[in-house]
């Protein structure tokens, strides 16, 4: 978790990015070190994040549907942060 977009990331401190990095792992192929994303978005519907009431699972959803091949968390955390400007961008 060396790489510039985790040091000089402006939109989680330290702690939440090794939250990320935590959650991240738990999901991510042990020798690969990468998410399948739909796998990812599945397990969040178990655990019982529903799409009409959660922001963060329409926000999976949509890197979900724009990433067909497993990610790195760099591109993950990437994606997210995006999103998430975006989403700010759009409501002002």
């Amino acid at each position: 978790m060396s790489s510039p977009l985790v040091k000089e990331n402006s939109n989680f401190t330290p702690d939440q990015i090794g939250d990320l990095y935590d959650a991240f792992e738990c999901f991510a192929n042990p020798s690969s070190k990468l998410l399948n994303m739909k796998d990812f978005v599945e397990s969040l519907r178990i655990y019982g994040y529903e799409q009409t009431k959660s922001p963060i699972l329409r926000i999976m959803l949509s890197i979900s549907d724009e990433n067909q091949s497993p990610i790195s968390f760099e591109q993950f955390l990437g994606l997210l942060c995006m999103k998430i400007v975006k989403k700010i961008m759009k409501n002002g």
